[in-house]
């Protein structure tokens, strides 16, 4: 697999894939309205064609709001868990753990992570020490090049959580507009056939699903994505040799 292949599979993953499911109500809008104009199985086909052609367009908005929740998250959460999890004062790995984390780094790096009383005294210095080691850290085991690796994996689950909450709102924003045309289709125009209302009310249901996921389980899923990605890259790191 080469790393044109690695690059697409992260994109389908992390950014089509959410465009898509953010596009649902254009599917469904689209296909209801086409159906007064052709069969259904052309309806079905130009819906999801315009549907996939849109979420590819707004999969290039996606890693921008991915990015931008993802600063506002690190900041709740008191940093990011690739540096979290590195620090002296955090419990998520062990005192002992982290020693062989810090001789790994010292010899593969020449880089020296602060000791406890150094992080104690300048917290942002060890930082961004820690920040430049996971960077090191990624680097090394992305070379690798072996396949079926987890931290991929998480890697990807946490781009989808990431890119997918950061831009939900275009989906509440398109499924509330595929509701107006809808029932503007209905209330206005000539045609008063019931599946403009089982449109509008899938679209509502639509709706209401993805608001109530992205405010009450969202911002969990993504932490938790997170950490296990940091977790599976530290254990590919030390797993090398």
């Amino acid at each position: 697999m080469g790393i044109t292949d690695k690059i697409d599979k992260y994109e389908i993953r992390a950014r089509i894939i959410p465009g898509l499911l953010l596009c649902l109500p254009v599917l469904i809008t689209i296909g209801a309205v086409g159906l007064d104009y052709f069969n259904w199985l052309t309806s079905i086909l130009g819906s999801a064609f315009i549907s996939i052609v849109l979420s590819y367009g707004l999969s290039m908005l996606l890693r921008h709001g991915g990015v931008d929740l993802q600063q506002k998250m690190y900041t709740k959460w008191g940093g990011a868990p690739s540096t979290r999890f590195l620090r002296w004062s955090d419990v998520n790995l062990s005192d002992q753990k982290k020693v062989i984390i810090h001789n790994k780094i010292k010899k593969d790096f020449k880089i020296q992570l602060c000791s406890k009383e150094e992080e104690s005294a300048r917290p942002k210095d060890a930082d961004r020490v820690i920040n430049d080691a996971f960077d090191s850290i990624r680097e090394k085991i992305r070379a690798t090049k072996k396949m079926g690796r987890l931290w991929e994996i998480h890697n990807m689950e946490y781009g989808f959580y990431r890119n997918f909450l950061g831009s939900w709102h275009w989906g509440l924003i398109l499924s509330i507009s595929g509701i107006a045309i809808l029932l503007a289709i209905y209330f206005y125009g000539s045609n008063k056939d019931i599946k403009f209302l089982l449109a509008v009310g899938i679209n509502i249901v639509y709706g209401i699903i993805l608001s109530g996921y992205a405010l009450a389980q969202g911002e969990k899923n993504l932490k938790h994505s997170a950490e296990q990605y940091v977790r599976s890259v530290i254990e590919a790191y030390l797993s090398l040799k």
